[in-house]
């Protein structure tokens, strides 16, 4: 027994960093306009010569009318203009022609339900107008009709959507392709079970047609619709959002996945709550994601816009709420902004990368103007090391990555820490205490325009009295609970405020790091010759005799179905639930690397008998592959299922999932050290011949950094993108991913 006591401290340095490459917005202005009665806020965009153009309309006890104002680039009016076709007309939808211009949509509700055109000039002055009806189209058998979205056409003139709201069984969309002057060159019935009483129809150009989103009449369906060019269906797929009953899509955008136009975005509500979703080209849900309310009652999105590098960018009503809100290429919300008493109807991209949104706020029109603020980054390694065990870290924030979306150049960096201004350059030198640190970076480019950005750092130091070393590395559950094992023959478990939460005994030293289940329970081999299963409080579950030292980590699945080796020279699979074998695999020598696993189910491992193998779920060989010497190295899988490990013949190996030799890089010593690969690729691994090795996916090198003492140990990569690993000497370097210190 070793008895003598050993204090093994463990400094944990973990640093948070938020916000870090998605740009701010803030209000540049805001400003409303209106007249006497309700103004109601429809739609707005930046015009040709950067002014703003803004579609509304006047109610009066009794009527109702069109507005149109063009307003300067700080929102302040330049000319508005009224538009009284009949006592209640209603705009919906408006474009800006080739000749600086305007085309209102929308319907005349008085004395006959009748689709309104209006064309305007660039002063807003009217050029002409047209009312669609069955008179107007004889071929075409509606009565009454009601105007709801207008699209430039690439071939010209424009494309306009509207509904017949005679209530036939049927439903019926308009579709039809007019030319500049508003003269009907073709249009097209779609049959669609369709709400009629709000604006839940959308339409977009693409290289087939166009695309159409409407809600089905009987709530619960969105129909999606491909035309051709000349508006014949081409086809539609049914879909149900988020399993909801009651739902609707206010709006659809081009969506880009990869940088590369291949689907749509789309937001509403779903049983009240606010909805984005993706789909693709024919119409199938690829993702969708609901949140959480602003306001009790329903929240709807009524506009989204394609961001392109960002994501995407929303607006609407979350109960008498106006929000904007932020997402990412996969929907995760990244910031909403709210405002009460309001809601939005409209959001559009404007030319200084910022957004222009019209709205509604106190019965009047809501212009509020969103400018891009720069974007203050900090780059730093994740892991800063208290070399004195004196609780302090200090390191360097590097905050030269800092950008302006809109190009412009950052000339003030200013950071802080406890309230106080501790730097004015582009990089802090700070000394940080245990606990939670916030510093703040605040960035400025050359127009003054200032963000900022806060990023916690968390030094905790913990120290724990055990009666052996800790050879293993930590595990980590929720960056709260933290594992060790001990040559003591022990687990401990403790908690990030420095506290012991227990220790189990075990019949040996323990090698290995301890697993975490998908269930929480920890799994964990020992010297013992058993496999140990405990739940998240420390309490014993059960034990499998292995009939060898088990140093290897387990790997589980999620159906919980453990692989681990032991020098026994056997692969096992075990029933996480319970303990009890599946199966077993021999080879020729003991196996201390660790499994990986492939998204295929197939098994990787390494072997003292100088094969690597691939099996099968059911332990049955795929086929095995012959180096020079032990494999000690646990393997690494890349994306297109390339399988990476290191043997002790001093060669790094590169297999195809078929077990055909990619390629092999030669060092001069033996290669214990487990590979890790960054996202493009790039493989990273240390050699006992003092060297630390980065290759490019052919297996060309990269680069190689003298560590001057042999490098046995794994690597791990960080958040922005340096790489960490130890010597045998006991030292941490930290490298950039071009090998610089």
């Amino acid at each position: 027994m070793y008895n003598k006591k050993r204090k093994v401290y463990l400094y944990l340095i973990i640093l948070f960093l938020t916000n870090l490459t998605l740009a701010q917005v803030d209000t540049a202005w805001t400003i409303t306009y209106g007249s006497e009665g309700n103004n109601i806020g429809i739609f707005a965009m930046e015009t040709m010569d950067s002014n703003y153009i803004v579609l509304s309309s006047n109610r009066i006890i009794g009527t109702r009318n069109m507005v149109l104002t063009k307003a300067n680039s700080e929102g302040q009016i330049i000319w508005e203009k009224i538009f009284e076709t009949s006592s209640y007309d209603q705009p919906r939808s408006l474009v800006e022609s080739s000749d600086s211009g305007f085309v209102i949509f929308g319907d005349i509700g008085y004395p006959e339900d009748k689709a309104l055109l209006i064309k305007t000039d660039k002063d807003g002055d009217t050029l002409w107008t047209k009312t669609f009806s069955s008179s107007s189209d004889p071929g075409f058998d509606m009565v009454s009709m009601k105007g709801h979205k207008i699209i430039k056409s690439s071939e010209g003139g424009y494309i306009l959507l509207g509904i017949d709201i005679e209530m036939d069984p049927d439903g019926k969309l308009w579709l039809a392709k007019i030319d500049e002057n508003g003269n009907i060159e073709w249009s097209q019935k779609i049959f669609v079970p369709i709400f009629l009483d709000r604006d839940y129809f959308d339409i977009l150009e693409n290289d087939l047609g166009y695309f159409i989103s409407a809600n089905d009449g009987d709530p619960g369906g969105i129909y999606f619709i491909q035309t051709d060019k000349s508006g014949n269906e081409i086809f539609r797929k049914n879909n149900n959002f988020l399993g909801g009953i009651s739902q609707s899509i206010s709006s659809i955008s081009f969506g880009v996945q990869n940088n590369v136009d291949s689907g749509y975005v789309l937001t509403g509500e779903n049983m009240g709550n606010l909805m984005v979703a993706w789909i693709d080209m024919e119409g199938n849900i690829m993702w969708e994601r609901e949140y959480e309310r602003f306001a009790p009652s329903i929240n709807q999105g009524l506009s989204v816009i394609n961001d392109y590098d960002e994501g995407y960018a929303l607006t609407g009503d979350g109960s008498n709420n106006l929000f904007v809100m932020k997402v990412d290429k996969e929907g995760n919300k990244i910031w909403a902004k709210v405002y009460e008493n309001s809601w939005g109807k409209s959001i559009r991209k404007t030319s200084d990368n910022g957004y222009i949104v019209c709205g509604t706020k106190d019965q009047k029109v809501w212009l509020l103007k969103f400018k891009t603020t720069p974007v203050a980054i900090a780059n730093t390694d994740p892991l800063w090391l208290d070399n004195n065990w004196d609780g302090y870290a200090t390191n360097i924030l590097d905050g030269s990555s800092s950008f302006s979306p809109n190009g412009f150049a950052i000339t003030q960096y200013e950071w802080m820490y406890n309230e106080n201004v501790v730097g004015t350059e582009s990089n802090l030198e700070i000394t940080l205490p245990n606990g939670d640190n916030s510093v703040q970076l605040k960035v400025t480019d050359e127009n003054g325009i200032s963000g900022s950005n806060e990023y916690v750092v968390k030094v905790c130091s913990y120290k724990l009295e055990t009666n052996g070393a800790i050879t293993s590395s930590i595990s980590t559950l929720n960056d709260s609970i933290f594992y060790a094992t001990s040559t003591d023959d022990q687990i401990y478990c403790f908690n990030n405020n420095n506290n012991l939460n227990w220790t189990l005994q075990t019949g040996g030293a323990i090698q290995s790091t301890t697993t975490i289940g998908p269930n929480g329970n920890i799994y964990v081999g020992s010297d013992d010759t058993r496999l140990y299963c405990f739940d998240p409080l420390g309490n014993f579950k059960w034990d499998t005799p292995m009939g060898g030292v088990i140093s290897a980590s387990p790997a589980i699945t999620q159906n919980k179905t453990i692989y681990v080796g032991t020098e026994n020279n056997r692969l096992y699979s075990v029933n996480g639930t319970n303990g009890e074998i599946n199966w077993n695999y021999l080879t020729g020598g003991p196996i201390t690397s660790s499994v990986s696993l492939a998204s295929s189910g197939n098994i990787y491992f390494g072997s003292s008998d100088k094969k690597f193998y691939s099996l099968n779920s059911s332990g049955n060989l795929n086929w095995n592959f012959t180096t020079n010497g032990e494999i000690h190295s646990s393997p690494a899988i890349d994306n297109n299922g390339r399988i990476y490990f290191g043997s002790n013949d001093a060669k790094l190996y590169a297999l195809n999932s078929d077990g055909t030799l990619a390629w092999s890089f030669s060092t001069i010593g033996s290669v214990k050290s487990s590979p890790v690969i960054d996202l493009e690729g790039n493989i990273y691994f240390g050699s006992a011949d003092g060297n630390f090795y980065s290759v490019d996916p052919d297996g060309n090198e990269n680069w190689k950094y003298n560590a001057a003492a042999p490098v046995n140990g794994n690597p791990s990569l960080t958040r922005v993108g340096n790489v960490i690993f130890g010597c045998d000497d006991g030292r941490i370097i930290s490298l950039s991913k071009d090998g610089g210190l």
